[in-house]
């Protein structure tokens, strides 16, 4: 758009610059400038270089648009838009706090849309977690309804991945962690959250992930929406809201029975994405992928991140397991489980061997209820649905393909990652039969109560624990013995 003196106007008009700092600005410009259009450039560039102006606040005042405030908070910057809103980077006209500034688009309110907008805005004042972020205001102004968030200054989880591909195992882990510390406080107040993805995780600088937007939550039971004060308004049975790349099977089948593994798989989808740099059903429309959430199970990890240590491996499929009862029960074992792998603990026999227990709340058998719960998705009503929209690049293989459960292997074969222009060669993963081993009944039987007696240590026990200089010293002792037979015997041959 050209510049013209209506720009000096809008400047003007907009508050944004004190009048007197304008007016010392065209003084020393106007001696140079020959026309209007040249004034208002050099203008422009004043404003920007000396920091009055952004360039998202330049571009709405060459539009025309001169407001920039919603109550008491002045817009910097876009943020972000969404399905139904738009995130601005603002800051408090009496202080330097900057923080983010959900507003509803005017051009999409609905009575529906505002009292969900309400709803999520309501249940996040009531949490001050760490690994939440805070609502700290709600307003209207002009018709618009906005609610200000903490400013988290990193962006989200799905622009990292979409910027490095495949994070650090460390890194994702910690995220990870951060979002189960985040969940498990929800779920202790019977909330579900119902769209974990990494769309919904802010960062910020001191590398503290956050779950946000919680739009699409709903609550375990009437006594949970009492307590907060809210009305019970789930979901309609054969209504799905989320994003299809992250749903639970369960969730799929059973929409109006809401359960906190949903937000376990869906976080384990986000796990998956982190180390791989891909969602685990990549392929298809939003019909296409829930199917395969429900029926097919994504590639092994370990395909994209050879990496990727055995015992992280296991974390991430028990998140992700299709059947409810043999998911990872909670969101407080998931963050217990990432925390000790993250500490680099030895775990206890108890730990290793411990059979995780069936929650509480009724958890519908996605294996029993398959065939009826994959007749209803032709009925369902898929409008709420989402579906990311990444570019991924096609994934190959040739002849032979994938390790099948009945021991056909090929050799070697060829994936193509978003953002490489050559295919990446590599092996199928290790097959390491330890999880096998450790089921059989034998191995509980005698292997538990050694391991105990000579490893496991109570908390409470000061003592120097001496069973394990013993058991060093008469090792040594054996291996010197056999050393010196060994030296004897070829000394009298």
């Amino acid at each position: 758009m050209p510049f013209d003196s209506r720009l000096i106007q809008n400047v003007y008009a907009s508050g944004l610059v004190k009048s007197e700092t304008l007016g010392r600005i065209l003084e020393k410009l106007r001696p140079s400038q020959t026309t209007d259009a040249s004034l208002a450039r050099a203008f422009a560039g004043e404003l920007l270089q000396s920091g009055f102006l952004s360039s998202w606040q330049l571009t709405q005042l060459q539009e025309g648009r001169t407001k920039f405030t919603l109550g008491p908070y002045r817009m910097i910057d876009s943020l972000g838009r969404g399905g139904y809103s738009h995130v601005f980077l603002a800051q408090t006209q009496d202080s330097r706090q900057f923080v983010a500034v959900k507003v509803l688009s005017s051009s999409k309110v609905t009575p529906e849309i505002v009292d969900r907008f309400k709803r999520e805005t309501e249940i996040q004042r009531q949490f001050r977690h760490e690994n939440l972020v805070r609502v700290l205001d709600f307003g209207e102004d002009g018709g618009l309804f906005f609610a200000v968030h903490e400013y988290m200054d990193a962006g989200d989880a799905k622009q990292r991945i979409h910027r490095e591909l495949q994070l650090p195992i460390e890194t994702a882990a910690r995220l990870i962690l951060d979002v189960a510390e985040g969940l498990a406080a929800l779920h202790q107040r019977g909330i579900v959250h119902c769209d974990v993805k990494p769309a919904n995780i802010l960062l910020n600088q001191e590398g503290t992930a956050k779950l946000t937007d919680f739009g699409f939550f709903c609550f375990l039971s009437e006594e949970a929406a009492w307590k907060s004060h809210l009305p019970m308004l789930n979901t309609p049975s054969g209504k799905l809201v989320g994003t299809a790349d992250y749903m639970a099977p369960d969730h799929i089948l059973f929409p109006s029975i809401p359960s906190p593994l949903w937000d376990i798989y869906s976080l384990g989808c986000t796990f998956y994405q982190a180390l791989t740099g891909i969602v685990p059903f990549p392929k298809g429309d939003s019909r296409q992928k829930i199917i395969a959430h429900v029926r097919s199970e994504p590639m092994d990890v370990r395909i994209f991140r050879q990496d990727l240590p055995h015992g992280l491996a296991k974390i991430l499929m028990e998140m992700m397991a299709k059947a409810p009862q043999k998911r990872i029960s909670c969101a407080e074992e998931v963050a217990e489980r990432l925390r000790y792998w993250l500490q680099n603990r030895p775990r206890s026999a108890d730990e290793i061997f411990r059979v995780p227990e069936i929650p509480d709340f009724s958890v519908p058998n996605t294996e029993e209820a398959d065939v009826s719960g994959m007749a209803r998705l032709e009925e369902m009503d898929l409008t709420g649905l989402k579906s990311e929209t990444m570019d991924f690049s096609s994934i190959r293989f040739p002849s032979g393909g994938m390790t099948s459960e009945q021991g056909d292997t090929s050799e070697h074969y060829f994936v193509t990652l978003p953002g490489q222009e050559q295919p990446l060669h590599v092996q199928p993963p290790p097959v390491l039969p330890w999880e096998e081993f450790s089921q059989n009944p034998r191995f509980r039987q005698w292997i538990k109560p050694l391991w105990e007696q000579l490893f496991s240590r109570k908390q409470d026990d000061h003592d120097d624990h001496i069973v394990y200089p013993l058991i060093l010293f008469a090792t040594l002792l054996f291996l010197i013995g056999i050393f010196i037979f060994l030296l004897i015997l070829a000394a009298t041959l």
